[in-house]
């Protein structure tokens, strides 16, 4: 038996989501479950050039597709944890997390969400910090993938009642930490495992009022799998023509309850992974597993810059 923990208990969760995006490109995250009342955090908006919003994709359960599933994590002390203060968070450009969250919409349109505890694991504690900056009239926080969160402070009486609810919103599950091994596989379908998230901790701008918090954003992109299909099947190897002279090689690294492909460059220097979900190839240095990017399999083109905290060290 593994044993969780409800994630509820340490802290206060709200999810977010949008459907589709208004006349200037963003998408306005509404309320799915939880509040963001304690927070007085207004209003907060996606902006992704390459989203992909599936505005008439329904479900299996009859849930219409959202473009965008967003979680919010925070204690009523100092947001995210403890182990900093307001003004540490400010100066670093990694913390430590104890605790790190997955969410997804499946392709039957429900909701799903699980947390891992991170424990002495170096690769899954360290996530980005990141800070809104000032462009123009607009508060902005860079979340990398050509993907931006915008906020909009609290202003008045009704943006302090916190974020509007989605119509016809999917139920959100009740989130359940685990521990830090690879045993959720017998619990959880096709986990995904950190450092694979795309999370974060959000800093507010000093004086603001609103208190650090534990971010963790799904974007459907263009090039996800759109709903019916769970993958993009890896290409043969001749199909990479972006790269050639691959070899395939021994599969080692996990994912979602399996391992992914591998290749290795004629000279040894660099290990390529397919990326299931995204359809892209993942370059990583023979060497020390560090990333270095990901890239279309047939043009080359570059999708994702390297990743500091994304390796396969110890999958080499």
């Amino acid at each position: 038996m593994v044993p969780t923990d409800s994630l509820k208990d340490y802290g206060e969760v709200a999810w977010l989501g949008a459907r589709d995006a208004d006349d200037a490109g963003l998408l306005n995250l509404e309320t799915i479950s939880g509040s963001t009342l304690s927070l007085g955090i207004g209003r907060l908006a996606l902006s992704a050039p390459a989203l992909s919003v599936p505005i008439a994709a329904i479900g299996a359960a009859g849930t219409a597709a959202l473009a965008t599933v967003v979680a919010l994590f925070w204690t009523p002390s100092l947001g995210d944890s403890a182990l900093y203060t307001e003004d540490q968070l400010r100066a670093l450009k990694q913390a430590r997390t104890r605790v790190r969250l997955q969410v997804e919409q499946q392709t039957d349109g429900r909701l799903k969400g699980y947390a891992f505890y991170t424990g002495k694991n170096r690769d899954w504690e360290m996530v980005d910090v990141v800070q809104f900056t000032l462009r123009g009239s607009q508060q902005v926080a860079d979340l990398g993938d050509g993907v931006e969160l915008i906020w909009t402070p609290a202003v008045d009486a009704s943006d302090i009642l916190g974020i509007p609810a989605l119509e016809a919103a999917p139920q959100a599950p009740h989130i359940w930490v685990y521990p830090p091994t690879k045993q959720a596989d017998s619990i959880i379908v096709d986990p995904v495992y950190p450092p694979e998230y795309k999370d974060f901790i959000l800093v507010f701008p000093a004086n603001s009022g609103v208190k650090p918090v534990y971010i963790v954003v799904s974007v459907r992109r263009n090039g996800t799998a759109e709903a019916g299909h769970t993958y993009h099947p890896a290409p043969e190897t001749e199909d990479i023509t972006a790269f050639p002279g691959l070899r395939r090689v021994k599969k080692k690294t996990p994912y979602k309850g399996g391992l992914r492909d591998r290749w290795i460059d004629a000279k040894g220097r660099t290990i390529y992974e397919w990326d299931f979900l995204h359809g892209e190839l993942e370059a990583y240095r023979s060497s020390d597993g560090s990333h270095l990017g990901s890239f279309d399999h047939k043009t080359g083109e570059r999708l994702d810059p390297p990743k500091k905290n994304r390796s396969i060290k110890k999958y080499l």
